[in-house]
């Protein structure tokens, strides 16, 4: 994850800093600061950012004209840009660059804090990414290494191609959503299993053989399941 902050004012560039790190402060991330979009713009030779939090009035080439800059080289969008301003008057033309968000001086933790969650949930939709919490640390997951999932009790045993596991306490239902905003791969079978479809070896009516486990297909989703396989032969 690479940041950018580009504004003329320190106060505001020291805000925006503390606000970024209590949101990721458990995920690693680089932060680079600039005081005017031509210095954001000579960096794009080097780097690539995932989000841009561009003060739009500023000397030596404002956030407006950065922008325009950065989406030519930015021909899929990839940047989530989020304009910052001092006030909300003359903001049509901006729309035109396609600004994730809009945030006005001054802003609180909450005002970041939403655009950033906004912003993760998106990049991981895109990615093909899901967020659990394993040992009080967010983990960023990509959904194709994930076999298969066991809900025991009050935690998952989330089962991994690389013949790792993590453990997570949520429900099966909270990952289950997260998985399926994400990929169509993944099926319930059990009250207690969510299985990826890639990696299933031998499928039956009642059970399925998925690495080295067999799991047992309740009754409720055998006729579902079998539909889907259908479907997808």
């Amino acid at each position: 994850m690479r940041i950018a902050v580009v504004d003329d004012d320190s106060r505001v560039m020291a805000l925006l800093t503390k606000y970024i790190a209590a949101f990721f402060r458990e995920t690693a991330y680089v932060q680079d600061d600039f005081s005017n979009g031509a210095e954001f713009i000579q960096s794009l030779s080097e780097y690539e950012y995932n989000i841009v939090f561009m003060d739009i009035e500023m000397n030596c080439m404002n956030g407006e004209e950065a922008v325009k800059i950065l989406r030519k080289q930015d021909i899929n969008e990839n940047v989530f840009v989020v304009f910052v301003s001092s006030h909300t008057n003359n903001l049509t033309s901006l729309f035109s660059l396609r600004p994730f968000d809009f945030i006005t001086k001054p802003f609180s933790y909450d005002d970041v804090n939403n655009i950033l969650s906004a912003i993760m949930s998106k990049i991981n939709t895109r990615n093909g990414f899901i967020t659990i919490t394993t040992n009080r640390q967010k983990y960023k997951l990509s959904v194709n290494d994930i076999m298969y999932i066991n809900s025991d009790k009050h935690k998952l045993i989330i089962f991994l191609q690389n013949n790792k596991t993590l453990e997570a306490y949520m429900k099966l239902t909270d990952i289950e959503a997260e998985l399926n905003a994400v990929s169509s791969d993944f099926l319930q079978i059990h009250k207690s299993f969510i299985v990826n479809r890639k990696y299933i070896k031998q499928y039956k009516r009642e059970s399925i053989v998925i690495g080295d486990a067999t799991l047992n297909i309740s009754r409720q989703y055998q006729d579902s399941i079998m539909l889907s396989f259908r479907e997808n032969s």
